[in-house]
């Protein structure tokens, strides 16, 4: 039973109306209302003549004729084939590769692993459990974990695996790919009757999935693969899509996030699309009113997004920019408003991102969602979208050429040459800046983020404070991402909790209250300070996470040219309690070099590839030390964690993947006003040298010395004096 206090704060965290939607769906859901709107049938009771409207019946004979296809981006897909083929450079072989492996039924899921779904696919049997469900019943009477994380039942039916295919097509007028789409949505089709078994349970999955094949379809659109038949067959089931997602908008409003983006986007995308359906306008009208409202709505002034995922900033991203440029394609633009809500969404990515490199903190909840896999770069490269958001809405590159271009050559159907002029290189002195819930400091090498979220939906994870740190490409100090969303005890959203992040825990609770698998109460954070120096960043930031005890976590976050960090944790108030500072790792060597549990001042050699570090950890008390390396301890002992061992020392990158990490935790019991003093140090050959005094005030490196005021004081940081040569002594 949730108490009053934790109803009160969800009605704080996410507002009125998302309940009041959620009612309304609760009410349409059991007065069965929605199954009268999706109804079960199967589809040789379907005709291709009951889904024209009466006056367009000249327009959908021009469409079975193949000479009307449905309009996206580009007039000819394969016209853009000498571009893609430059862009793709290896990737093309990639795709070609991809194609073979999905002729002989491996599929890669999340973007990642290829997995075996059989020949035909086992659409409906969970790669991740092997469990099969039933396409009898309805989908309003299918338990969505019946087969275990109904995510696994759902990645492949997105079909990515249509663009790829697409693509292959386009760059190479390859047959196969299109004979291969066809058999493939054939097959679907086959295993999936209308609004029967779980691939209808989501109208976001519905959504997304029709817009991958009206993509395919319109990119395919000359294959001889693509006669009369097939034309038919796809559009017969794409009405069904639109049927079914039009059945229960009310649940899409309820969650006010990606869902409403996701499903009004493809409502936008099939009304202009396909113009002769009896619902297009409809549809149409619809989608484009509920993308412009949650565009207002869910992407804040600075660009940063509501549901504080950086993964799924990036699905937001790419959906609302697709729906921007059907809305250009055909004369019906958004508002200046929306350009300038993406332009906002696009400087904040780009405040997350490595342009080297194109990878981001990996913070929030992260599903394996790519849901334009429009390129041939990796996963966690985010420079796609940062490309086509600065095209569409600017008309010129933010980042340089290169195989990040290919999306927006999709997107906007041509680029600009390279001598054109783009967005000015940002200077490489240090910065400092907040956006979308995050202090973000950045050095010539390295990066460091502060998470100090305002909370106006449901947050994703209790991770305010966490510190995420870079080195290069090296996240050494590092998010542990998602994992699973429904996994088996105590794999159930396990990495979301505070004790898995970087930061500080107090009394073995988590920072936030947890009422709900994805709903936290939540309290706001401050960013309190930031400055960049010639050599240096920094940034201050509170939160009040632990108000219940009276608790007040303030965080300094340091950075000093030559890949140095010092994180300062002070918690205030009164009374003794147990606080529990965590780092997590990627996997490596880390050893304790110096100090015994128990003491004040503990140093630890870290070595990740050929990179060198050392951790220094001060505490205003004697601390207990805990490592654990993928669910076991290393050194130390977890039995008193408020984390179960099992869960500890993971990361994941990508949904349903893990991989060993360090978790590394530092104990202490103390009387408030209490301090932590940690310092990352990075390196390749010889660790540079350090020094901090017994009292924790100095902290002295070969880059220079940070005098910190006394524990307690309103901030933690009094001067930071940086020098030219070593000082102290390791």
């Amino acid at each position: 039973m949730i108490s009053l206090r934790l109803l009160w704060g969800a009605l704080r965290t996410v507002g009125v109306e998302q309940p009041l939607w959620w009612l309304v769906y609760r009410y349409q859901l059991g007065s069965g209302l929605v199954a009268i709107r999706s109804p079960l049938r199967a589809w040789d009771t379907l005709r291709f003549e009951d889904a024209v409207r009466p006056s367009a019946q000249a327009e959908a004979a021009r469409y079975l004729a193949g000479e009307a296809p449905p309009r996206l981006f580009f007039a000819e897909a394969r016209t853009l084939a000498p571009q893609l083929v430059a862009l793709m450079g290896p990737g093309l072989q990639t795709l070609m590769d991809e194609a073979v492996l999905a002729c002989a039924g491996r599929f890669r899921l999340w973007e990642d692993t290829f997995r075996s779904l059989g020949l035909p696919p086992a659409w409906n049997r969970n790669p991740l459990t092997g469990r099969e469900q039933d396409t009898t019943k309805h989908w309003t009477l299918i338990a969505e974990r019946s087969t275990g994380d109904v995510k696994g039942l759902w990645e492949a039916s997105r079909f990515s695996i249509a663009y790829r295919l697409a693509r292959l097509y386009a760059a190479t007028g390859e047959e196969r790919a299109a004979q291969q789409f066809t058999r493939l949505v054939d097959s679907w089709l086959q295993a999936n009757p209308p609004n029967g078994g779980p691939q209808w349970l989501s109208a976001q999955e519905v959504g997304l999935r029709a817009m991958g094949w009206v993509f395919a379809l319109s990119g395919m659109w000359r294959s001889s693969s693509l006669g009369r038949d097939q034309r038919a067959r796809l559009a017969i089931a794409l009405r069904e899509h639109g049927r079914r997602i039009e059945a229960s908008l009310a649940y899409a409003l309820a969650q006010g996030n990606n869902h409403v983006l996701s499903e009004a986007a493809a409502l936008w995308t099939l009304g202009l699309a396909f113009p002769w359906m009896r619902e297009a306008g409809r549809w149409a009208a619809r989608g484009r009113r509920m993308l412009i409202a949650a565009a207002k709505r869910q992407i804040e002034p600075d660009g940063g997004y509501i549901q504080q995922s950086v993964n799924y900033q990036r699905l937001a991203a790419q959906v609302l920019a697709w729906s921007v440029r059907m809305g250009e394609v055909h004369e019906r633009p958004f508002p200046r408003e929306t350009y300038a809500r993406l332009r906002a969404m696009r400087d904040c990515l780009a405040s997350l991102v490595d342009e080297r490199t194109g990878r981001a903190p990996n913070l929030g909840h992260n599903d394996g969602s790519l849901v334009f896999p429009l390129t041939s770069c990796a996963y966690e490269d985010y420079r796609p979208v940062i490309q086509s958001l600065s095209l569409l809405c600017d008309g010129q590159r933010f980042l340089g050429p290169g195989p990040w271009d290919e999306e927006a050559l999709w997107l906007m159907g041509s680029l600009p040459t390279a001598e054109e002029p783009q967005r000015a290189a940002q200077p490489a002195a240090p910065r400092a800046d907040a956006r979308g819930g995050m202090i973000a400091l950045r050095l010539e090498d390295g990066r460091g983020y502060l998470r100090c979220a305002r909370f106006r939906n449901r947050p994703a994870h209790a991770d305010q404070l966490h510190a995420d740190l870079w080195s290069g490409d090296l996240n050494f100090a590092c998010d542990a991402g998602t994992y699973l969303y429904s996994g088996d005890t105590p794999w159930e959203n396990a990495l979301a909790g505070s004790g898995v992040h970087n930061t500080v825990v107090v009394d073995g609770r988590d920072a936030m209250d947890r009422v709900g698998r994805f709903l936290w109460v939540a309290e706001n954070a401050r960013a309190e300070r930031m400055e960049a120096g010639s050599s240096y960043t920094l940034g201050v930031a509170s939160q009040w996470g632990y108000r219940r005890l009276g608790i007040l976590h303030r965080r300094a976050l340091v950075g000093l040219a030559g890949q140095a960090w010092i994180v300062v944790d002070d918690v205030l108030g009164r009374g003794a309690h147990a606080l529990r500072l965590h780092w997590l790792a990627p996997d490596g060597e880390l050893g304790l070099m110096r100090g015994e549990p128990g003491d004040s001042l503990l140093d630890f050699g870290y070595l990740w590839r050929n990179r060198r570090a050392r951790a220094v950890v001060w505490g205003s008390s004697g601390m207990q030390v805990n490592l654990v390396r993928a669910g076991l301890d290393v050194f130390g002992v977890s039995e008193d964690d408020p984390v179960p061992r099992e869960v500890r020392g993971w990361r994941s990158l990508r949904y349903a993947s893990l991989e060993p990490a360090l978790s590394l935790t530092l104990r202490m019991q103390a009387s408030l006003p209490a301090r932590f003093v940690t310092i990352w140090v990075m390196g390749t050959d010889e660790t540079p040298t350090w020094r901090v005094d017994p009292s924790g005030r100095t902290l002295s490196l070969w880059a220079g010395t940070v005098e910190l005021n006394p524990i307690g004081s309103a901030d933690p940081i009094a001067s930071v004096r940086l020098s030219a040569r070593p000082s102290g002594s390791g």
